[in-house]
C-alpha cells in the first residue's frame, strides 16, 4: 500500500547573481565577521562539559538519560503518525534520527576533537572480513606543488597560532590544537582495499584485471570522526558498491584528521594516494574514480580541483569521474544566512546546528580568517564566492547523491547548478547525475536502516557506470581536448566569462531518474594550466594500448554495457538492533582520549573498552587457532574415551 508523503513547498532558489552583495531582512548583509559572530553565538561555551572529569559524567549521564527515559517516550510520542517528522518514516526511523541527532550534538558540546582510529596501531589482516589493510608510501617532493605547496608554507607560517575562529575556548588550552613548530609534508597514509566478502581470514585482494575500474574512496565525519576501516559506519558505502555496482575494487584511504593535522595535511594524504595508484600500482588513469561521502565528498572535490589545476605539470591527465554522496561543499555556512535557511530540514536530519562550525573551525585553524568563504577548495558551493564558468571546468562526470531531508541539500543542488554552468562551454563526456533519495538523512548510505533508499541510489548508480565506462575513452580523448588552432590547450581567459546559473533542475527521485542535458563529451584534464603544454594523451600515466587489447576492451565495453549488477536485498531493522547501536555508541564515546586542556597535550590514547575489545578478540583468536590446531591432531590419531566426554566449544552452538 502506498503511503501518501506530506508535502510542502520548497525553499526559494538562492539568487547567485546577488553574491556580492547578500542582505537577509533580519540578519543584515552576510560578510564573513558577520557570520562568524552568529556561528559563535550559537556555539557551546559550557566550561563543565570539556572538563576532564566533568565532561566523562555528563557523556554517562547524557547516554543513560537517553537510553532508559528518552528513547521510550520518544516511541510513544512517534506511534501516531501525524508526529512524526516524515509521515513515510516508521516510528523506529524517527527515534533513529532523533537519536543520533543529540549524538551529534555531544561532539561540539563536549569538543569531542578525535573520534577516529588510532594510526599508530595495525589492525589483524586476519581479524577483517571485508577489507585488507595497507600502507601507502610517500610521493617525491615534486607533487607538492600549485594549492597545496601554497597551503602548506601557510600552515608553517602560522604555527603557534592556530586557534578555531568557531570555538569557545581559552588560547592556553589550545596545546595539542596549536602545538610546537614542527615541519609538516607527506607522510605514509594508511588504506585499505575492499574487493568484496573475504574467502577466508587469509585470502588476498581479488586480483584487478586491466581495464577495470579503481575508486579512490574518502570516508566521512567532518574531519574529526571515521575511518577508512570496515569497524567504521562509512565502510558500508563502499563495501556495497564492490557488491551492487560495476566497481569491484575501492582503495579507501586513512586520511589525517583535524585533531592533529589540520588543512591541508588532509588533501597531502589525497594527493598521496592518487600518486600510489598511478605511479606504484601502474593504473591507468582512465580507470580510476574519485569519490567520498560527506566530508570526504568534499575532500573528493578538493582533490579532484588539485589534479585539475597542478596535474598537467605532472603529466597528470584526471579520473574517470567523480561519485559524490551527501559532500559537504560550503564548510563557511553562507547557506544557513536567515531565520529560514537555518531552520532548513533542522527537524529531520541527523546532523545538529553546533557540529558543522566545530569540525569546520578545527579543519581550518591554520589558514587566514574568512578562508572558508572565499576559497573554492575549501567551499566550492560559497555564495560569497562569484559563480563562473571556469570554476568546474575540465571536471570529469560527476555522479551525486543525497538526502531529501538534510541540512545540507541546499548548498548540494547549488553545487550542482555551479556544475552545469562550466558544461554550457565543456559538457561531461555523458550526463552529470544529481539523485535525491525520497525522505533520506544525510550520509543515509552508511546506516543499514536506510537500506531501502541505499539500493535505489547503488540501482541507479550502476545503470550511470556502465554508461560511462562503456564508452569508447580513447575516441573520448581526441574530440574533448579543447584546443586551439595550432594544437595548444586554451587559457582560462578563452573560455566564456559567462556567471548566470542555470535555472535550477529537478532532482532525481529514487522512482523516476533522468539525466541532465549534456550533448558532446568534455576533457578530463585541465585545459587552463599556463604551465604546461602537455596533452592529456601524452601523459607517462595513460598507457598506450596495442590493438589485441583494444579489441578486447571494446568487448569488455559492450558486454559491461548489456550487464546488470544485483539488486541490493532489504534489510529488517528491529528495536533490539537499534538498541545495539546506542549501546555500541555510547561505549565508544566513553572511550575517548582526554582533551588538552591543561596545556600539556597529551597524546596518548587511553586503554578503554574499545582497546580491551580489541585485546579480546585477538586472544581469542589465538584460542580459535590453537583449538583449531588441536583438533587436526586429535583427528589423526585414534578417538579416546576422554575425547567422546569432553564438552564442545560454547561457540559452536551458536
Amino acid at each position: 500500500m502506498a503511503v501518501r508523503r506530506r508535502t510542502r513547498a520548497p525553499p526559494a532558489p538562492l539568487r547567485w547573481e546577488e553574491t556580492t552583495s547578500i542582505v537577509d531582512k533580519y540578519w543584515g548583509e552576510m560578510t564573513s565577521e558577520a557570520i562568524r559572530e552568529r556561528v559563535l553565538e550559537a556555539a557551546p561555551r559550557n566550561p563543565l562539559h570539556t572538563h576532564r572529569v566533568f565532561r566523562k559524567l555528563y557523556i554517562a549521564f547524557f547516554f543513560l538519560f537517553g537510553f532508559f527515559v528518552l528513547v521510550p517516550l520518544w516511541f510513544l510520542w512517534y506511534w501516531p503518525r501525524f508526529t512524526r517528522p516524515r509521515r513515510s518514516w516508521t516510528a523506529q526511523r524517527c527515534v533513529r534520527v532523533a537519536w543520533s541527532r543529540r549524538i551529534c550534538a555531544i561532539v561540539a558540546r563536549c569538543e569531542i576533537d578525535w573520534l577516529g582510529r588510532d594510526l599508530s596501531v595495525q589492525l589483524d589482516p586476519s581479524r577483517l572480513v571485508h577489507s585488507h589493510p595497507v600502507t601507502l608510501g610517500v610521493p617525491p617532493d615534486s607533487w607538492l606543488i600549485g594549492y597545496a605547496a601554497d597551503m602548506m608554507e601557510q600552515l608553517h607560517a602560522t604555527r603557534g597560532k592556530w586557534h578555531p575562529d568557531m570555538v569557545h575556548r581559552r588560547s592556553s588550552a589550545w596545546s595539542r590544537w596549536n602545538p610546537a613548530p614542527a615541519p609538516h609534508g607527506f607522510a605514509p597514509v594508511s588504506a585499505f582495499w575492499y574487493s568484496g566478502p573475504k574467502a577466508s581470514r587469509k585470502s588476498k585482494p581479488l586480483p584487478r584485471q586491466r581495464g577495470e575500474p579503481v575508486l579512490l574512496a574518502f570516508h566521512g565525519g567532518g574531519y574529526i570522526c571515521g575511518s577508512a576501516a570496515e569497524t567504521d559506519a562509512t565502510s558500508l558505502i563502499y563495501r556495497n558498491l564492490v557488491q551492487y555496482t560495476a566497481v569491484k575494487h575501492v582503495l579507501s584511504v586513512d586520511y589525517r584528521l583535524a585533531n592533529k593535522s589540520p588543512w591541508p595535511l588532509p588533501l597531502l594524504d589525497a594527493i598521496a594516494a592518487y600518486y600510489h595508484l598511478v605511479a606504484v600500482e601502474g593504473i591507468d588513469e582512465r580507470d580510476i574514480l574519485i569519490g567520498g561521502d560527506s566530508a570526504g565528498g568534499h575532500l573528493a572535490l578538493a582533490t579532484m580541483r588539485w589534479i585539475r589545476d597542478a596535474g598537467p605539470q605532472l603529466g597528470l591527465r584526471g579520473p574517470r569521474a567523480l561519485i559524490l554522496f551527501s559532500p559537504w561543499c560550503d564548510i563557511g555556512f553562507t547557506h544557513v544566512w536567515g531565520d529560514k535557511l537555518m531552520k532548513h530540514n533542522q527537524s529531520t536530519d541527523i546532523i545538529h546546528d553546533s557540529f558543522g562550525p566545530f569540525a569546520s573551525g578545527l579543519l581550518t585553524r591554520a589558514m587566514p580568517p574568512g578562508c572558508i568563504h572565499k576559497d573554492v577548495y575549501l567551499s566550492p558551493a560559497s555564495r560569497l564566492i562569484a559563480p563562473t564558468a571556469g570554476t568546474f571546468a575540465g571536471f570529469p562526470p560527476m555522479f551525486i547523491t543525497y538526502g531529501e531531508v538534510e541540512r545540507i541539500s541546499l548548498e548540494i543542488t547549488d553545487l550542482f547548478r555551479r556544475v552545469q554552468l562550466s558544461r554550457r562551454t565543456m559538457p561531461a563526456v555523458i550526463p552529470d547525475e544529481l539523485y535525491q533519495a525520497p525522505d533520506a538523512v544525510h550520509d543515509f548510505m552508511i546506516f543499514p536502516w536506510f537500506a531501502d533508499e541505499t539500493a535505489g541510489v547503488l540501482e541507479r548508480l550502476d545503470e550511470w557506470l556502465r554508461e560511462l565506462l562503456s564508452r569508447d575513452d580513447t575516441e573520448d580523448d581526441a574530440v574533448s581536448l579543447n584546443l586551439g588552432p595550432h594544437g595548444e590547450l586554451q587559457p582560462l581567459a578563452m573560455i566564456s566569462p559567462a556567471t548566470e546559473l542555470p535555472p535550477p533542475l529537478a532532482p532525481l527521485t529514487g522512482m523516476r531518474p533522468t539525466a541532465a542535458q549534456s550533448s558532446r563529451p568534455s576533457p578530463h584534464v585541465s585545459p587552463f594550466s599556463p604551465f604546461s603544454p602537455l596533452s592529456p594523451l601524452q601523459s607517462p600515466y595513460v598507457h598506450a594500448l596495442s590493438p589485441e587489447e583494444k579489441q578486447r576492451r571494446q568487448e569488455k565495453r559492450a558486454a559491461l554495457r548489456a550487464a546488470k549488477s544485483p539488486r541490493m536485498v532489504p534489510v529488517r531493522d528491529t528495536p533490539r538492533l537499534m538498541y545495539a547501536d546506542m549501546r555500541h555508541e555510547g561505549l565508544h564515546y566513553l572511550d575517548i582520549p582526554h582533551l588538552d586542556l591543561g596545556g600539556s597535550g597529551g597524546s596518548g590514547v587511553p586503554i578503554g573498552t574499545a582497546a580491551l575489545e580489541e585485546d579480546e578478540l585477538r586472544l581469542e583468536a589465538e584460542k580459535d587457532d590453537s583449538e583449531t590446531s588441536r583438533e587436526s591432531d586429535s583427528a589423526s590419531r585414534p578417538p579416546s574415551r576422554r575425547a567422546k566426554s569432553t564438552p564442545s566449544h560454547p561457540r559452536s552452538k551458536m
